[in-house]
């Protein structure tokens, strides 16, 4: 009963964090541009158990608390190669930001944010014609096309599409609809590389269960092997699953119980994918917005269940959503403000768990903009109570974040903190370097608390290109003020605050304040001038 009255509230609260189009001329509306949502009397006895008043002003975010500490880059001390997070996304399927798709296109290839890979969404049974064998998927040309344009391959979530329901038909009249509605799809976008089969069956609730969930699969991977025998082309099609909602032993033990047992030498498994929100190993939902930590050991476990069964344990992860805010949940209710800060540090920190402690596994961004929830975006979207805000070419701290991490160098190199991260909590941080220089990226994750940081960042051991050189250093910030549309609409991106050229040494030393949930990028570069 706790799970469902939880669930109940959120979905109560959406219709203030996710305002449409069509709410915004209500008059109820009128109360949520003075910074007070229309909330029913259930609502406000909940926020109210929870110690939420949502009559109290929401300020910002300042640290009580500052506390002193180094972080340490070893740049002689070379890790892995750096994992560029941020080209691996959701691109929305809505048709509410249909005209805003070819400048958003333009704007993330500009920016340094075009994909790896790109999830897209195919939904529904409309493509196929079940009288005459046809498939049309004209609707969703436009749409596969544009995600060809921002991506280098393309991930097609396919949720149901028949295979689940809609067609009462044997399983291998299954296998011809989908392999043809599959064929349809690759032929026109060869981009296409990957199939997700289904989405959170967990959560879906339409008869699939942990036990099941593998005959709906097998349905997958027999159609995308009948379309590679067919067309055999130059990119292949890949499958994976089962995309549930979260780290799931209870759902995963099963899948890949079946796929030992599948005695069919066809079958395949590319990839694993499952959501990043949250854990739930009991009834309670334990969100990672509190502790984003809760992440490091999962590829761990799961390839502590693969080895056990044979099945080899670099097979690629897909966390094909993932975020902070699952559904309508938010920090500060009145305002997104803080939250917007809170999301970008957020999603920087369990990036830095994935990173961190798995090998070939793969964070997606979720997503450029929600068609409702605000929280999510990465391009400005909506204003701070959640009423539709459409920007061209404007982002959001999240979105900011990302064009951070793009400016990260090509290889992880050593970097240590003087301090804890205490149930995720604390100053992260992470290093890089190429032949073109060296990033590190710094922040302070507090989620509701309000520890501050006075760091001392050094960087020993600098490569021959920048020791003893003319070096170029670049200073961006991410917080209340800088990169931030609700101070600054008009220069809201990504804002370098301080630009010099030094001559440096063997070391490099700075100094940096951290307010909570803010972000920190410094970058070094050999000067034109050497």
């Amino acid at each position: 009963m706790k799970k469902l009255r939880l669930l109940i509230i959120l979905l109560s609260l959406s219709t203030f964090v996710g305002c449409n189009s069509a709410q915004k001329n209500q008059p109820e509306q009128q109360e949520q541009k003075q910074g007070q949502p229309a909330i029913s009397d259930e609502v406000k006895q909940y926020l109210k158990e929870q110690g939420i008043d949502v009559s109290k002003p929401v300020g910002p975010m300042l640290s009580t608390n500052v506390q002193e500490a180094e972080i340490n880059v070893d740049c002689a001390e070379t890790l892995s190669d750096f994992l560029h997070v941020e080209r691996y996304n959701n691109f929305e399927s809505s048709m509410e930001f249909v005209d805003q798709r070819d400048a958003d296109i333009k704007f993330f290839n500009e920016s340094g944010l075009h994909g790896k890979i790109y999830r897209v969404w195919f939904i529904g049974n409309s493509y196929y014609d079940e009288i005459t064998d046809k498939v049309d998927i004209s609707e969703m040309s436009d749409y596969l096309s544009d995600a060809s344009k921002i991506s280098d391959y393309v991930l097609v979530n396919c949720s149901h599409l028949g295979v689940v329901r809609g067609w009462d038909v044997s399983d291998d009249i299954k296998v011809e609809r989908l392999s043809k509605i599959l064929k349809e799809l690759k032929k026109n976008f060869p981009k296409i590389k990957y199939i997700e089969a289904t989405n959170e069956p967990d959560y879906a609730n339409e008869g699939v269960t942990p036990d099941n969930y593998y005959d709906y699969y097998k349905i997958y991977y027999q159609a995308v092997n009948k379309v590679n025998d067919e067309l055999n082309p130059e990119i292949p099609l890949l499958v994976g699953g089962p995309s549930v909602s979260q780290f799931s032993m209870k759902w995963l033990q099963p899948f890949l119980d079946a796929y030992v047992k599948d005695p069919s030498p066809e079958k395949r498994l590319d990839f694993i994918s499952y959501h990043g929100y949250y854990t739930k190993p009991d009834s309670a939902y334990i969100l990672f917005k509190d502790d984003p930590s809760l992440v490091k050991e999962q590829r761990t476990l799961l390839n502590r269940e693969l080895a056990s069964r044979g099945i080899r344990i670099d097979i690629p992860v897909f966390i094909t959503e993932m975020g902070i805010y699952p559904g309508p949940a938010f920090d500060d209710f009145v305002t997104m403000k803080n939250d917007h800060l809170r999301q970008a540090v957020g999603m920087a920190s369990l990036f830095y768990w994935y990173l961190t402690t798995a090998d070939k596994t793969y964070p997606f961004n979720w997503v450029m903009r929600h068609r409702k929830e605000g929280r999510k975006d990465q391009l400005v979207t909506r204003n701070e109570f959640g009423q539709p805000m459409i920007e061209t070419q404007k982002l959001t701290p999240y979105g900011n974040m990302m064009v951070m991490m793009s400016k990260m160098k090509d290889t992880r190199i050593s970097s240590t903190s003087s301090t804890e991260i205490e149930e995720g909590k604390g100053l992260y941080s992470l290093a890089t370097k190429d032949e073109s220089g060296i990033s590190v990226m710094v922040w302070n994750f507090q989620s509701r608390d309000t520890q501050g940081f006075d760091a001392t960042l050094n960087l020993n051991n600098l490569h021959k290109a920048l020791n003893t050189k003319n070096v170029n250093v670049k200073l961006y910030k991410i917080d209340g003020e800088h990169s931030n549309y609700h101070t600054d609409l008009e220069n809201c991106n990504l804002q370098m605050v301080e630009e010099k050229t030094i001559k440096t040494d063997d070391v490099f030393k700075s100094t940096l304040h951290f307010e909570p949930n803010t972000l920190q990028l410094i970058v070094l570069e050999p000067a034109e001038t050497n």
